[in-house]
C-alpha cells in the first residue's frame, strides 16, 4: 500500500486574472490522484473540516478509489484553501486560508507493513502546530519497514526563520529513504548554490539517501549513491505547472511499485527507466488545466 501524509485543500486557480476554476488540491492529494489513476493503490492521511468544501473533496477522492479513512474530519471546522494565481509561464504564486482548530489529532491506527511506502510532503510536515503528529506517523512507519520519501516543497526562505521548523526540515531529510524536491526548495533550505552543492548538502545530513532535484524547464538530477543521472525536460505545451512536481513525485512511487525488482536492488539503469517515466508523466500534468493526469476511463 502506498500512503500520503499531508496537508488537502481546495485550488482555487486564477489564470489571465479572468479564467478561474477549482480543482481539489494540495500536494499530497495530487500525488495520489495520479498514483491511482496509475493503478497504483493509496491512501491519505489527513484533515479536513466538515463543510461543504471538505464534503467535495472527499467525494472526489472516493470517485477516484483513494481511501480515505485515515482523514480526521473536524466538526464544526472550516476546509483550508488554495488561491494560486498563474503568471505567463503557468508557475503559481500562493495566498492560503485556513482555519484549523486549536486540537488536531491525526488518525494512526494503520497497519504499515515492510514494503509500502509512506510519502510526506510540504510546509505540513514541519509545522510546528500539527508536527508532533506528524513525527509520531513517520516513526511508525519508518520502524515497520516502510519506505519513506519526503518532498520539502519548501517555497519560501521566510519559512525557515523559526529555528524549529528548520530543524524539523532537517529531521525528515535524515529519516527519508528518497529525498525529491525541486531547486527552488533547496535555495531556500539550503542558499544559492549549484545541484551539486544541494547534493553535497544532503548527503552530510543522510548519506544513504537517494536524491533527486527537479529544475523545472532544465530537467532533473539525481544524485544515486555516488552516480549523477541528469534528465533533460519533456517539451510541453505549458498550461498550468501546479501539480507538476507532484505528478514527478508520483511516477517516482509508480516506478518503484511497478519494478520486479525490490527497491535495495535497483541499479543505475532501473533508477534511469523510473526517472524517465516521473518526467513523461509530470510533463503530462504541465499539459493540463489540472493538478493530476487525466482519468484514463
Amino acid at each position: 500500500m502506498i500512503y500520503t501524509l499531508g496537508e488537502i485543500l481546495l485550488d482555487i486557480i486564477i489564470q489571465d486574472n479572468n479564467t478561474t476554476h477549482a480543482v481539489a488540491g494540495g500536494s499530497v492529494l495530487n500525488v495520489s490522484v495520479t498514483l491511482v489513476r496509475k493503478d497504483v493503490p493509496v491512501s491519505i492521511i489527513s484533515e479536513t473540516g466538515d463543510d461543504k468544501t471538505s464534503e467535495f473533496i472527499l467525494n472526489f477522492l472516493q470517485e477516484n478509489n483513494i481511501n480515505t479513512s485515515y482523514i480526521t474530519k473536524y466538526k464544526n471546522s472550516k476546509t483550508p484553501l488554495a488561491l494560486a494565481f498563474l503568471d505567463k509561464e503557468g508557475k503559481p504564486s500562493y495566498t492560503f486560508y485556513k482555519s484549523y482548530p486549536d486540537k488536531r489529532i491525526l488518525k494512526k491506527d494503520m497497519d504499515f507493513k515492510s514494503g509500502d511506502i509512506l510519502l510526506f510532503a510540504s510546509f505540513y510536515s514541519v509545522d510546528t502546530s500539527i508536527r508532533p503528529e506528524v513525527k509520531k506517523i513517520i516513526t511508525k512507519a519508518k520502524k515497520s519497514g516502510c519506505l519513506i520519501m519526503y518532498d520539502p516543497n519548501i517555497r519560501h526562505s521566510g519559512h525557515l526563520q523559526n529555528p524549529m521548523v528548520a530543524e524539523n526540515i532537517i529531521d525528515n531529510i535524515k529519516i527519508a529513504d528518497i529525498i525529491k524536491g525541486s531547486d527552488e526548495d533547496f535555495l531556500n533550505i539550503f542558499g544559492k548554490g549549484s545541484t551539486d552543492f544541494w547534493f553535497e548538502k544532503i548527503k552530510k545530513i543522510n548519506p544513504a539517501a537517494s536524491i533527486i532535484i527537479t529544475k523545472g524547464g532544465k530537467g532533473s538530477s539525481a544524485l544515486i549513491e555516488n552516480t549523477v543521472i541528469n534528465t533533460e525536460a519533456e517539451k510541453v505545451d505549458v498550461k498550468s505547472t501546479v501539480g507538476a512536481g507532484d505528478a514527478y513525485s508520483a511516477g517516482v512511487i509508480s516506478g518503484i511499485v511497478k519494478s520486479s525488482k525490490e527497491y535495495k536492488s535497483f541499479d543505475i539503469n532501473d533508477w534511469k527507466k523510473i526517472i524517465k517515466e516521473a518526467t513523461e508523466i509530470s510533463a503530462e500534468v504541465c499539459g493540463l488545466n489540472q493538478n493530476y493526469i487525466n482519468n484514463p476511463g
